[in-house]
């Protein structure tokens, strides 16, 4: 099973008059999603601390919640395990609430099997029909291989070669096209369109396929997708996570379960785990591109456009998180 992070952005903007001056209002959607199957149950050590993925996985989630998301963020927490997934806070909710919910979590155990393509799609379909359509995010954490969705919302059996393009029958496809819904077979980064969401995973421990990496997994924070699209083997869903996570302008984070949990801030916007010059080189060609024709994750102060106060809010924490 696989972290998974999904980090998903569409934006628009209600237009509001206070005191004779036109402001820009916008609310801002995030859903979180948490594998409780059992192979998260699996030990980590982090700075001499014994814990297990399925404890870790909740500090990430409240990591993301509290330095990742701007303020005024509703978000809905999503776990899954057997043969479906459960919405831990009913619906959107404040940063606070969240948290609340993810806490909830640590008396309860994780077991079965992961219904993963099933989750993702159903929690794209609840983020689209957020009303009105405004910026969105989608996060998934796990550590694990699709295996329970058969039957299911994106069941299907697996891509035959676990590379793009996507099998439209496969659980990859099923799923790839939920994210694109404008793609066409062959289902692949080329003419993928634009993502319903911006997507971003998690990955913890030994991944089914770790041992197949060409280079050392054991990364100290966030690292874009395309920088170590090479590494997942064919048949591992990673393939299918870094062309997701690529193409919707999201990323991948591989985490050791020997390593600490990366912090996160939102002025990482290339996402590398430390702020610095190469956050400001990502954000230049984008500089006065509004979001989604900018990627969200640039768009630091959440006002839908990438300027100026974006790139000085990202000096300002220059050093952040660096080591």
């Amino acid at each position: 099973m696989r972290i998974l992070r999904f980090l998903s952005t569409i934006a628009t903007g209600l237009l509001l008059s206070l005191s004779g001056t036109c402001i820009l209002a916008q609310t801002f959607h995030a859903t979180m999603v948490i594998d409780r199957s059992g192979s998260m149950t699996a030990t980590t050590m982090r700075n001499g601390i014994a814990s297990t993925r399925c404890k870790d996985a909740l500090s990430a989630a409240k990591d993301k919640i509290n330095n990742s998301l701007v303020g005024g963020t509703q978000i809905s927490v999503w776990t899954f395990q057997n043969s479906t997934y459960t919405n831990r806070t009913g619906g959107f909710v404040s940063k606070t609430n969240a948290i609340q919910a993810i806490d909830l979590l640590a008396a309860q155990s994780c077991s079965g099997t992961t219904p993963l393509a099933h989750t993702v799609c159903s929690a794209i379909d609840d983020l689209a029909l957020a009303t009105p359509l405004l910026y969105r995010t989608l996060w998934v954490l796990t550590d694990g291989e699709e295996n329970s969705s058969a039957g299911l919302s994106c069941g299907g059996s697996s891509d035959a070669d676990g590379v793009e393009p996507w099998e439209t029958l496969s659980w990859q496809g099923r799923v790839w096209h939920e994210l694109f819904p404008s793609d066409t077979p062959p289902y692949q980064t080329a003419g993928a369109g634009v993502a319903t969401v911006p997507i971003y995973f998690g990955v913890f421990g030994d991944y089914i396929g770790l041992s197949r990496y060409s280079e050392p997994v054991a990364l100290a924070g966030d690292t874009p997708a395309v920088s170590f699209s090479h590494q997942f083997a064919p048949g591992d869903a990673g393939g299918l996570f870094n062309t997701m996570a690529a193409a919707s302008g999201g990323y991948v984070a591989l985490i050791d379960d020997s390593a600490s949990i990366p912090t996160t801030s939102r002025f990482d916007v290339n996402g590398d785990g430390c702020v610095d010059q190469n956050d400001l080189i990502k954000m230049l060609p984008y500089l006065g591109k509004r979001v989604p024709d900018a990627p969200a994750s640039l768009d630091v102060n959440g006002d839908f456009v990438v300027n100026t106060r974006d790139y000085n809010l990202v000096t300002a924490n220059s050093g952040l998180g660096c080591k």
